[in-house]
């Protein structure tokens, strides 16, 4: 009997709160129109078997708390998503990486304490608004209790954001952070958005799986076919990340990104004649590469430099 390699894809949902300014970009307009998408997502994806992960803004998951209690029983993971300008504590009009450690800190756990009172469970994975973040943010979500995230868009390029994940690695990986009580130091699992790094180099722009960035054809069946191709035979963690926005009518009558997520899992179904689909969180994702095959050694570490 053949054995297919095992693929490990997770779909994962920025959940923006409303904008409080007219004008502001990649936002829902309304908290109808926010609720509608995340739900709509969710179920269109679990149709398909598969799990969604929601990094939630604060506002999002307390004015969602009843709809996403709802929705825990799809299988949703609720990670946190932290964009300092939307929390409204103090003036905070940087990106998150533009903040030393010290400060992401006390954004990120402020955050945190407000998601874990809203919906009665404390996320664990992250993402950072705008994909901003520094090295230090890994030691610091460490610190708060994450253990995974989605922090980084290989080939995003974004002072602006304080977001510079050119070079960085394509395939989920291990960063080592620094545990005091540990000599040898511990890690924390990061599934990278997928992409294509050579196309975002040549037209400027990240070309990645953003369901709502393009369509099947032209975006994201090519960077999933490129990005199989890259993990090849060799592989010992094949893994696709792919990602949208609670601004995107999902569900609507002629939403074309509903069309175009429907393509993509069709596409997912295909591939299941050469590769075992496994569909997973991101919290799913660490566990299993925790649980790879005994003998098949972990790649290193990616060191933090900050």
């Amino acid at each position: 009997m053949e054995c297919r390699p095992p693929l490990y894809v997770a779909f994962t949902m920025d959940c923006h709160p409303v904008p409080r300014k007219a004008g502001a970009i990649g936002m829902p307009r309304t908290w109808e129109v926010s609720s509608r998408s995340i739900e709509n997502y969710v179920r269109q994806l679990r149709g398909a078997g598969f799990p969604a992960t929601l990094f939630l803004d604060p506002w999002a998951a307390e004015e969602h708390a009843p709809l996403l209690g709802e929705l825990r029983n799809e299988g949703v993971e609720f990670g946190c998503m932290v964009h300092p300008p939307n929390l409204l504590t103090v003036h905070r009009s940087r990106p998150l990486g533009a903040y030393a450690a010290h400060d992401q800190r006390a954004l990120i756990e402020h955050a945190t304490e407000r998601i874990a009172a809203a919906l009665r469970v404390r996320p664990r994975s992250f993402r950072g608004g705008w994909y901003s973040a520094s090295d230090a943010t890994y030691q610091v979500l460490h610190e708060l209790g994450y253990r995974q995230g989605s922090l980084s868009r290989p080939g995003f390029d974004m002072p602006l954001h304080s977001a510079r994940w050119r070079g960085r690695p394509l395939d989920a990986h291990l960063v080592d952070v620094v545990v005091p009580q540990r000599a040898a130091g511990d890690t924390f699992f990061e599934l990278p958005l997928s992409c294509d790094p050579q196309r975002s180099a040549a037209e400027r722009m990240p070309i990645d799986l953003t369901i709502d960035n393009g369509t099947f054809e032209a975006l994201l069946e090519p960077v999933i076919t490129r990005r199989l191709a890259a993990m090849g035979t060799t592989a010992d963690f094949r893994a696709l990340c792919l990602t949208t926005a609670s601004n995107v009518p999902f569900g609507a009558r002629d939403d074309k990104h509903t069309r175009e997520l429907d393509r993509v899992l069709d596409h997912l179904a295909a591939l299941a004649s050469s590769y075992a689909v496994m569909p997973v969180t991101i919290a799913a994702a660490h566990e299993h590469y925790r649980r790879r095959p005994a003998g098949v050694p972990a790649p290193p570490a990616v060191p933090i430099v900050s």
